[in-house]
């Protein structure tokens, strides 16, 4: 594990907190992490080869092997002003002064998009617009130009998509994989008091599933608001579990245990219509829903014991 303390960076071990190695008198400032989204690990990022230290202020980028704490690079880093960078693997994501997307190896200090045509993004909303794929790649919203999705292995952008179904009025993006398949959940949220750390349900989200290789949307489907989307292991792909709150301030609050509303949807992995429901299924949270059983039935974990659903099939 990595920290920083004062003007030192540690590498401790994970079990017994001694340093492996540490690097002193570092030009830290005291107000350093307030410059990042706190559910970052930002201002240090890395992978197991370069831990690396930026700092916005100064406009710099300092690296050191993961395994010795040797230094191997250090130079310049600037991003746009206001921006809230996050951090994939040895990756910085960020923006330039003019909204340029910025995918920077914190090593090298190279853009990986510096020869690509440009993509705009928001700079205060990266942070809720981008998600890291299997095989280390990245998906980001690229604005009004649709999704952008960049093999950081070679910087290589795999496939840019620009579809009408995509202009929805979005809060933020969670993207995941299934069976094959790419989905990407767009959320619009009633409000976003990010200062208080909670999220209202969305109003309306948008479900597409998109090609993987090419970028495709195959369909797209609307759902009134929710909580929380879960998907359960196992079973068919198009499983959703949508739980919503009847309280969503109590159900932040950590070991709350609050009544929640469930609701099932499978969904068609051909064109995404609705093939079997069953909703307002009272529970109480927190949930975690296990898995599809070989019977067809989701199993449910709630704080007030387990239960087994099945879903009903939707009337043509």
């Amino acid at each position: 594990m990595y920290w920083l303390q004062g003007d030192s960076l540690h590498c401790s071990h994970a079990l017994t907190g001694r340093d492996i190695w540490r690097r002193t008198g570092l030009a830290v400032r005291e107000d350093l992490s307030f410059a990042f989204n706190s559910a970052d690990n930002l201002p240090l990022f890395g992978d197991d080869s370069a831990i690396i230290l930026f700092d916005p202020f100064a406009g710099t980028r300092t690296a050191w092997d993961a395994k010795t704490g040797k230094l191997v690079a250090e130079g310049q880093l600037h991003i746009g002003l206001g921006n809230r960078p996050v951090s994939c693997g040895r990756f910085l994501i960020a923006s330039s002064e003019t909204g340029r997307l910025l995918i920077i190896d914190g090593v090298t200090g190279i853009d990986l998009l510096a020869d690509q045509p440009e993509v705009s993004v928001p700079p205060l909303l990266i942070h809720r617009f981008c998600c890291l794929l299997s095989g280390n790649r990245l998906l980001a919203a690229a604005g009004s130009q649709g999704l952008i999705a960049v093999d950081l292995n070679t910087g290589r952008v795999q496939f840019r998509t620009d579809d009408p179904r995509l202009e929805f009025p979005a809060s933020d993006l969670h993207a995941f994989e299934s069976d094959g398949g790419l989905y990407v959940l767009l959320r619009d949220w009633d409000r976003l008091p990010e200062h208080a750390g909670i999220m209202t349900s969305p109003a309306m989200s948008r479900l597409l599933r998109i090609d993987p290789v090419t970028g495709t949307v195959l369909w797209s489907t609307d759902t009134v608001s929710f909580t929380e989307m879960h998907r359960p292991s196992g079973g068919n792909s198009g499983v959703f579990v949508l739980l919503k709150s009847v309280d969503e301030s109590k159900r932040m609050r950590q070991a709350s245990i609050v009544p929640v509303d469930v609701s099932i949807r499978v969904l068609s992995d051909v064109d995404g219509t609705e093939v079997a429901a069953t909703s307002d299924i009272p529970l109480t949270f927190p949930v975690t829903v296990v898995r599809t059983a070989d019977d067809g039935c989701i199993r449910i974990r709630a704080a007030g014991g387990g239960v087994k659903i099945t879903p009903e099939p939707t009337p043509e």
